[in-house]
């Protein structure tokens, strides 16, 4: 997901609307690896700076 993510940056955006709420939901899922790949993601995409 973090690479996907990173490569389609601006061409995510357009679905970032559907999208955010699932995203939202895994950075908070009870297994680890699934919350740890969902966080890592959106850091990656998104600077600190637009959080």
């Amino acid at each position: 997901m973090c690479g996907y993510a990173t490569r389609a940056q601006k061409q995510l955006a357009p679905y970032l609307k559907k999208l955010l709420p699932h995203w939202l939901c895994c950075q908070h899922d009870v297994y680890a690896d699934v919350s740890a790949v969902a966080v890592s993601a959106f850091d990656a995409l998104f600077a600190e700076k637009k959080q």
